[in-house]
């Protein structure tokens, strides 16, 4: 295959109306084959969950969270700019739409163009990212020691800034309400932990010190 996406997901009444709106925008704007990797038990691992839906060949991988749409366009400029090697990122404005905004969005009442917000964000590390796969294996993926809530986005942007370099897009990425993650608390220890990798990732200068940091995976 060439394109992939690639959904990490948990399964979730509220998050699964989600992504069903998701899944059906991509089927309308791109033809590219979709692979979910679900974490199903135990603190929700986003990195595992990426991890698990990129054990495919692909040339190139678009990963998308399930609650999250952009446009087809920039997806698709996204995916050439990652063929040059680098982390491409097709968004540099965050919008989290309001809830009574996403529930008139699935009902069809709204595009999520035109959707009011609660916040808006510069530009975010997350959400839908673009990445060849020579990239991908140089980072060896996600890092799966962050688990719960957070921060693996953050190790992984810094990763592949320091290997392969990292190209971002104008545009909007629209995210769609849903109740907050019990695992988002600042005084879980999953979460004070994900936080100091994350601060090691971000420290790291030079290809040498990322690279031993990856390299603590296999320990």
């Amino acid at each position: 295959m060439d394109v992939v996406v690639l959904i990490p997901r948990r399964p979730d009444p509220w998050r699964d109306r989600l992504w069903h709106y998701v899944r059906a925008h991509l089927a309308e704007t791109v033809e590219w084959e979709v692979f979910e990797g679900v974490s199903e038990e135990g603190p929700f691992n986003r990195a595992a969950a990426i991890n698990a839906a990129a054990r495919r060949s692909w040339s190139v991988a678009v990963i998308l969270d399930a609650d999250t749409v952009v446009e087809g366009p920039r997806l698709q400029a996204g995916v050439e700019a990652a063929r040059e090697g680098v982390l491409a990122i097709p968004h540099d404005r965050f919008r989290s739409l309001t809830r009574r905004a996403t529930a008139a969005v699935l009902r069809g009442q709204l595009s999520p163009e035109e959707a009011p917000v609660r916040w808006t964000r510069e530009e975010t590390k997350s959400s839908c990212l673009c990445i060849g796969r020579e990239l991908w294996e140089k980072v060896g993926g996600f890092d799966e020691r962050f688990r719960g809530w957070g921060f693996e986005d953050a190790a992984f942007y810094a990763a592949c800034r320091q290997l392969g370099g990292v190209y971002r897009l104008g545009g909007p990425v629209h995210h769609l309400w849903h109740p907050r993650s019990p695992e988002k608390d600042p005084q879980l220890p999953e979460y004070v932990a994900n936080r100091e990798l994350a601060e090691r990732y971000k420290a790291a200068r030079g290809r040498a010190e990322i690279e031993a940091l990856l390299a603590e995976r296999k320990r």
